[in-house]
């Protein structure tokens, strides 16, 4: 459901329905959606490497949590390259 903060016009009303329905047809046939999938792979650490990588993860937390409502998804993205 779309919620519009301003008078929408007919057409835009028209043309926003119709893109409603043309997703809806899209994400109920499952030939034109893309699987997800998923691969764990897991690692070996030493634990030097696990000790290091526990605290850019607690200081990554501490980080995102610091900004509050002023996370962006650019924060989380870098903090997961720098994992």
């Amino acid at each position: 459901m779309l919620l519009l903060h301003y008078p929408p016009t007919l057409g835009l009303v028209h043309s926003l329905l119709k893109f409603e329905e043309a997703l809806d047809r899209v994400l109920a046939s499952s030939d034109n959606v893309l699987r997800k999938r998923i691969a764990g792979i897991p690692i070996e650490l030493t634990s030097v490497q696990r000790k290091s990588y526990d605290e850019a993860e607690h200081s990554g937390i501490v980080y995102l949590k610091s900004l509050g409502r002023g996370v962006r998804l650019l924060h989380v993205l870098e903090l997961i390259m720098r994992l």
